[in-house]
């Protein structure tokens, strides 16, 4: 398998629904001048945790292979918000700022966690789905038992669980659609498309 297999004009229509879900979702429940921050993890069989933070998670060689997006204990993106009568203000810095969270979840297999202890939880979510706390209740070690969806977290998922991945009653992504691109030989193409594509920048994660 190599990437210029995999991304094809399908899978390219996946990438963009879970960009639009993000956005919209995004965009809908943080107000002007809140800061959006998502922490990736790779979750392993054991569930969530400390030990499954991206920078943690993926072995020494990987890590090297993407040296300049994901450093020593660099796990994590944050972006503020500007709106105005609910339109965002800084939009061409928030689109790429999604993008970017997309190329995380899809390249690397991961699983973002959207929000902080401030600000509340608002989203769990992988490219294929979204998450409730018993989800996280149940796999997450006890280092991280503070990261539960707030009010708002759980009304978003209430709405849009069933919603997250399909389009007319069909599934966008399948589990076969899920490959880990990071294991490719040709993986970091995929940061190639992504910039090349919608004309953004992949941004390297922060501590």
């Amino acid at each position: 398998m190599s990437l210029q297999h995999l991304v094809t004009k399908d899978y390219e229509h996946k990438i963009n629904h879970l960009y639009d879900n993000l956005y919209t979702t995004l965009s809908g429940n943080y107000e002007n001048n809140q800061e959006i921050k998502v922490t990736f993890h790779v979750e392993k069989s054991l569930g969530l945790g400390q030990k499954t933070k991206i920078s943690n998670s993926l072995t020494s060689g990987i890590l090297d292979k993407f040296g300049d997006l994901i450093a020593e204990n660099h796990n994590s993106m944050t972006f503020t918000i500007r709106k105005q009568d609910g339109n965002v203000v800084n939009d061409a810095e928030f689109r790429e700022f999604v993008l970017n969270i997309a190329f995380y979840l899809v390249m690397f297999n991961a699983f973002g966690i959207i929000g902080d202890e401030i600000s509340g939880y608002k989203l769990f979510a992988t490219q294929r789905k979204i998450y409730n706390n018993d989800y996280i209740t149940g796999l997450y070690s006890r280092d991280n038992t503070k990261s539960r969806l707030d009010n708002d977290g759980q009304q978003i998922y209430n709405a849009m669980q069933d919603a997250w991945n399909q389009e007319g009653g069909n599934p966008v992504w399948a589990l076969e659609d899920c490959w880990p691109i990071y294991l490719l030989d040709d993986a970091r193409e995929l940061i190639r498309f992504f910039e090349n594509k919608f004309r953004i920048r992949i941004r390297p994660l922060e501590n």
